[in-house]
């Protein structure tokens, strides 16, 4: 499924990568160069050969035993990647990689490859080789990443949207009892959810709301010569809570 979408995609690409590339001249060769399996699709890494340089992109395969669902998913995608893309070539922000063509209906998803580290490589060298984190490396990846995901809600925000707090209990406490499985002890659950219920306590009634990314982690965010940037648009929600971003990120540096 996943070698013949991307023959879709290479055809695709020797056809129309070069109005993406006016400026490159004649397309010599399309290339895949390198691929990874991952949970629900597979990252190809594809080159366009122009003359005597190369453009890198990335391509993700959805895959699934439906492929009405991996279409899906994939429009889902670009339409994030689109929308992101146009707002911040609008306001000169960078970090975000520009599609290039409609592979949705393959299940395919194309666009220019974000190159760099992941910011979650730095945080674990930090915590395994001693010294690290003193160079002052970590401090600057984690300023970056704050920095653009504070720009990404500033460009997309919206009204402020009310806050239910007992809602919002009533998850954290669903959360803490299928965590016990897992080990959490329940004085642990106890601390957790009286925090919790005091920090709602003296919450705003109404919270910041913007388009959120629902996988700001730190295996996400990448580091590069150029700035800071994001790989990963495919669970986006155009309106949402800007704080969730925050917090998911916050859980997954525990978690590392």
């Amino acid at each position: 499924m996943a070698e013949s979408a991307m023959d879709q995609v290479v055809a695709g690409l020797r056809a129309a990568a070069a109005e993406y590339y006016p400026e490159k001249g004649e397309l010599k060769n399309v290339r895949i160069v390198g691929h990874t399996p991952k949970q629900d699709h597979y990252i190809y890494e594809v080159a366009l050969d122009f003359g005597s340089r190369s453009e890198r992109l990335a391509a993700k395969i959805y895959r699934s035993r439906s492929g009405a669902a991996a279409q899906e998913a994939a429009r889902r995608e670009l339409d994030n990647l689109q929308h992101v893309h146009a707002i911040f070539e609008k306001r000169g922000l960078n970090g975000t990689p520009r599609p290039v063509g409609d592979f949705a209906a393959f299940g395919a998803v194309v666009a220019e490859k974000v190159t760099g580290l992941p910011l979650q490589s730095v945080i674990m060298k930090s915590a395994l080789l001693p010294g690290y984190a003193d160079r002052g490396t970590l401090e600057e990846a984690a300023r970056g990443a704050g920095e653009w995901l504070r720009s990404f809600h500033r460009a997309t925000a919206d009204m402020p949207g009310p806050f239910d707090g007992e809602a919002f209990l009533e998850d954290m406490e669903k959360l803490c009892i299928s965590c016990r499985g897992e080990g959490l002890p329940d004085e642990a659950t106890v601390t957790i959810l009286s925090g919790a219920r005091a920090a709602v306590a003296r919450c705003r009634r109404n919270l910041p709301c913007s388009a959120v990314l629902n996988d700001f982690t730190p295996l996400n965010v990448i580091l590069g010569e150029t700035g800071t940037g994001m790989s990963e648009f495919g669970r986006m929600a155009r309106r949402g809570t800007s704080y969730y971003d925050v917090a998911q990120f916050l859980a997954a540096v525990v978690a590392l």
